[in-house]
């Protein structure tokens, strides 16, 4: 993920996974019993399936993607509970929004990106390409 490290993004891709925060389906039912949010413990412990880190390094990763926006967090009793501050789709709109704006020419960028030798979008990615092109034309938000 854009401007995240590989552990946060480790973080915030279980994070989306284990949470139904973001996507606009959880209910508000109290924090104690809320299943759409982690505590620093539950994301240690899901995360100690594939690579074991320290309850101090977890807490101090939610913490950053915290201060970066990425999670929100519920005090609850002495620690955090957390959950993922945006969608995943959101979060990576926002970063190629971020990325188009930044390259100084968008269209010449997303024409490169599409057309490199050796790197350019495969097939079905073309075919999505189009479909999207398609739907902007036909709503009259596009070119």
């Amino acid at each position: 993920m854009p401007g995240l490290g590989e552990l946060e993004t480790a973080v915030l891709e279980l994070l989306w996974d284990e949470c139904a925060a973001g996507t606009g389906d959880a209910v508000d039912a109290g924090a104690a019993d809320r299943s759409d949010d982690l505590s620093v413990r539950q994301v240690t412990d899901l995360l100690s399936r594939t690579r074991p880190l320290a309850y101090t390094t977890v807490m101090t990763v939610l913490a950053h993607l915290y201060d970066k926006g990425a999670v929100s967090r519920e005090k609850v009793g002495r620690g955090y509970r957390y959950r993922p501050a945006r969608s995943r789709e959101d979060f990576g709109a926002d970063a190629l929004g971020e990325l188009l704006r930044g390259s100084g020419d968008a269209e010449k960028l997303l024409l490169h990106f599409a057309t490199r030798e050796g790197g350019g979008l495969d097939p079905e990615e073309a075919s999505v390409l189009r479909r999207i092109t398609a739907r902007l034309r036909r709503d009259g938000a596009g070119a």
